[in-house]
């Protein structure tokens, strides 16, 4: 009958001082004593072998010493001792070679058509609306600039969404965020938040379809410029007010040094040039915003700026110049 390799028969027959084992060693055979006794994870014994190098080639110095023990002084008891030892670390070792089992749904491996309609399903839990496609996602934190923000009895008492998903692992993470943003509706409260995501968040910018933004703000070229590298971008509605001619276009800035008394007009705004610079898109609007945010601007203003949206920024039916 073999020796035990067990901690305890080590530490009462003091072998661990007569065979010089380390204190990792002991720790490794105090885990597979556990995974023998059945308390112990094999995943976890596994896991620890893979990441440690220390531990492995604690195992493998080990087997040496015991050799050389065994040639010192070739007894019975000895290589006994030894041998069984020496089975121990060899089966350590085999665990830091298994591959590890598959305890989890392959969820991956299913086709990209399956995952995005699970993910479609994920999105309508996180909502309260039973109508799909209905909501307007409002980012909730600020980027400190001193814009109006949303401001509404609807936006203050939403309740922020918590994608629990996202923490799973980095592929499902970077998928879902691809299709949150192919499929959702966002609605930006100026221009510097808008020039903000799109400069932070790669994922945006390569996935964004539909666009709600209130045209006002510091950085609305900024915005606007990046906005154009959003190839997926196919629905732009536009809110003005006000607002929207605080900042002007650097032309319109040096005019006004000589002509102080010529009102602002929405194509002398900042970001004028670079939103007409926009095309392709199939969905094109303008808007007012809400009361509570701005002071809104007349009916014409809105209508002609929807107008040369129109007629620059919307893609043409194929035919027509």
């Amino acid at each position: 009958m073999a020796p035990r390799t067990d901690p305890y028969t080590i530490r009462t027959k003091n072998l661990h001082q007569r065979y010089g084992l380390s204190k990792n060693f002991m720790q490794l055979l105090a885990s597979l004593q556990d995974h023998r006794r059945g308390i112990g994870d094999p995943d976890a014994l596994g896991r620890w072998m893979r990441m440690s190098h220390q531990m492995r080639k604690t195992c493998t110095d080990t087997i040496s010493c015991l050799a050389e023990s065994m040639q010192k002084n070739p007894t019975p008891d000895c290589v006994a001792e030894c041998t069984s030892l020496i089975s121990s670390c060899t089966e350590l070792l085999k665990f830091a070679n298994e591959p590890k089992k598959e305890t989890s749904f392959p969820f991956m491996r299913l086709p990209a058509e399956i995952r995005q309609r699970v993910y479609k399903f994920y999105f309508l839990n996180l909502f309260t609306s039973d109508e799909p496609g209905k909501s307007v996602i409002i980012c909730n934190t600020r980027t400190g600039c001193l814009c109006p923000p949303h401001e509404s009895f609807r936006t203050k008492s939403a309740f922020p969404i918590k994608m629990h998903l996202c923490f799973v692992s980095g592929d499902i993470k970077d998928e879902l965020l691809a299709q949150w943003y192919k499929t959702q509706r966002f609605h930006f409260a100026c221009c510097c938040e808008l020039n903000e995501r799109l400069r932070t968040s790669a994922s945006l910018r390569q996935n964004l379809k539909t666009l709600i933004i209130h045209w006002t703000g510091p950085k609305s070229d900024e915005a606007f410029k990046l906005l154009k590298q959003v190839t997926t971008l196919r629905s732009l509605t536009i809110e003005v007010s006000k607002s929207t001619t605080n900042c002007v276009s650097k032309r319109e800035a040096s005019v006004t040094v000589y002509f102080r008394s010529k009102p602002a007009r929405l194509c002398d705004a900042l970001g004028y040039d670079e939103l007409v610079s926009l095309r392709g898109l199939e969905e094109v609007g303008v808007e007012h915003v809400q009361g509570r945010q701005a002071l809104r601007r007349t009916h014409e203003e809105r209508m002609c700026l929807e107008n040369a949206l129109m007629d620059h920024v919307k893609a043409r039916p194929e035919g027509q110049n």
